[in-house]
């Protein structure tokens, strides 16, 4: 596989991809392979060639708690990679919100999306060597998010890895700014543990209309919310879900 590396003159990045046709089973059994250290400069093309290894597959049942069949949950997985151990709640908000941001954008690219077929049976192929979160949600998301981490081998096939999801609660809320005005439309609203050394994302919503949002999914217990606006105001503070809306005033 051959990928295109290139930079427009405002030096925005861009890729593409050309290989040869390869039929849609086989490329979903193909690992991603991720490239580090690559240097693009700007109006030049670097070319890369990329060789794909054969993933591994995980396969399993996603239920109910009284064992009844999800048909539709989401499926899909995370790559999990060691972190060196960092006093997460000694960072700025700013800071914490686009390391969750830039995570969310890593896993989305690394991300094979499947649905439970009716059983509730699912299957993952193309899974990367090493160790991955296997991730399962309901269609609507109002059950609890589950996952689990595997360590797989290359090629390594895995069966009855199940899951039972559990009802959730849910956090509503509205997002305003000090002098009263709604934060709206698209501001990402991240929900984490209580404990602020903690970086694990829970739930992620954006405000709507009047600044108001809704994460569901979510245990009992006190969560961490976090949000910061396009004009650097931001609000972080510890709730409960499954209670009245609340409201969040954010602040410069």
């Amino acid at each position: 596989m051959l990928v295109t590396l290139s930079t427009d003159p405002r030096d925005t990045f861009r890729h593409s991809r050309a290989s040869a046709p390869a039929p849609v089973d086989a490329e979903e059994h193909l690992a991603p392979a991720r490239i580090e250290g690559v240097v693009v400069e700007p109006g030049r093309i670097t070319l890369l060639e990329v060789t794909l290894q054969a993933g591994a597959s995980v396969s399993g049942r996603v239920t109910d708690t009284s064992g009844l069949p999800l048909k539709g949950a989401q499926m899909w997985f995370e790559l999990v990679e060691p972190e060196p151990e960092r006093a997460r709640s000694s960072l700025s908000p700013r800071r914490r919100h686009d390391l969750a941001t830039a995570r969310l954008q890593l896993n989305a690219g690394a991300r094979v999306m499947r649905r439970s077929g009716v059983d509730g049976q699912f299957e993952l192929h193309g899974l990367p060597a090493g160790r991955v979160r296997i991730l399962a949600q309901a269609i609507h998301g109002e059950c609890v998010r589950a996952s689990t981490e595997l360590d797989l081998a290359p090629g390594e096939s895995r069966s009855r890895v199940d899951f039972e999801l559990r009802p959730g609660l849910a956090l509503r809320g509205s997002v305003r700014l000090g002098d009263g005005s709604p934060m709206q439309f698209c501001t990402k609203v991240f929900v984490f543990p209580a404990d602020p050394a903690s970086d694990e994302l829970l739930a992620v919503s954006e405000t709507a209309f009047e600044g108001a949002f809704v994460a569901e999914g979510l245990e009992p217990g006190p969560k961490r919310v976090l949000v910061v606006g396009a004009d650097g105001s931001w609000v972080e503070a510890t709730v409960e879900p499954g209670g009245e809306p609340q409201t969040f005033v954010a602040a410069r």
